[in-house]
């Protein structure tokens, strides 16, 4: 529903063609970028949105990047406008941050988050595409998250982040010792 409602005041709010100095052929419709599109699916459905005119699919593993390819090449149905879906979906075997558009997206779609919200590297992702792949004005699905947390003591998970015994009787007091995890995630009840 997020990625149709942006469609539609994208769609609302676009400067006719003629003012923007584009043939109105070239000019009519919204471009959108599927960030980690996986098999295609995200982008497919927002290509048979009324206004869409191209979705750029960006997949950074190959082997996905190739099954998105045959699906997309598979589709036998139309966009709103007559165009035939496969047409209207190019699937880019590349991360992201290495990606060249014709032009910059009106929108920036992605479903690249995991159970804890940051991980895939999805905030640097998303700031690097509002910069350099965005339209000034586009929009961003999502726009927003909330993440929640809580505080756990929990032995079993201190043991195995922490430093509990120095070996060979050294003194590591001054040494604050972490996680190379950017976070981690434990089931609570297998503490």
């Amino acid at each position: 529903r997020a990625i149709a409602a942006a469609v539609r005041t994208l769609a609302a709010e676009a400067p006719p063609a003629a003012a923007a100095g584009v043939a109105p052929a070239a000019n009519a419709g919204v471009v959108a970028l599927d960030i980690g599109t996986g098999t295609g699916l995200l982008a497919l459905m927002c290509a048979r949105l009324p206004g869409v005119r191209q979705v750029h699919a960006c997949e950074m593993n190959d082997v996905l990047a190739s099954v998105a390819r045959e699906v997309v090449a598979s589709q036998r149905a139309k966009t709103p406008s007559g165009r035939p879906l496969s047409s209207a979906v190019s699937v880019h075997a590349k991360i992201s941050t290495e990606l060249r558009l014709p032009q910059k997206a009106d929108l920036v779609f992605c479903e690249i988050f995991d159970a804890g919200l940051l991980g895939e590297h999805v905030l640097p992702t998303l700031f690097h595409a509002s910069q350099a792949l965005l339209r000034e004005g586009g929009k961003v699905v999502p726009a927003r998250a909330r993440i929640y947390g809580r505080l756990v003591e929990s032995p079993a998970a201190l043991e195995r982040f922490a430093v509990l015994r120095p070996p060979g009787g050294l003194a590591l007091d001054a040494l604050r010792v972490r996680n190379r995890e950017q976070y981690t995630c434990e089931t609570v009840s297998a503490l």
